[in-house]
């Protein structure tokens, strides 16, 4: 698990698991289910299996806190 880091771009995150915070505050964190092509918009799926929308113009934070799978099984060579 990495450090939870802040992220601009959320094209970036589908697949990825991020904290949603709101002024600093957390309010929601799980799973990137999906995000819209202009990264404006993302769907975050929680441990409870709820899934929500979240919108950057409402002032919410992506903080990655661990990358998509794709990323971490990179092959080696």
């Amino acid at each position: 698990m990495l450090k939870p880091r802040y992220v601009k771009d959320w094209t970036t995150l589908a697949g990825a698991s991020v904290e949603i915070r709101l002024q600093g505050q957390l309010v929601d964190s799980g799973c990137v289910d999906s995000v819209t092509d202009d990264g404006a918009i993302l769907w975050l799926v929680n441990p409870a299996q709820i899934r929500k929308l979240y919108e950057k113009t409402e002032y919410h934070e992506a903080w990655l806190i661990e990358e998509p799978a794709a990323s971490r099984e990179l092959p080696k060579t």
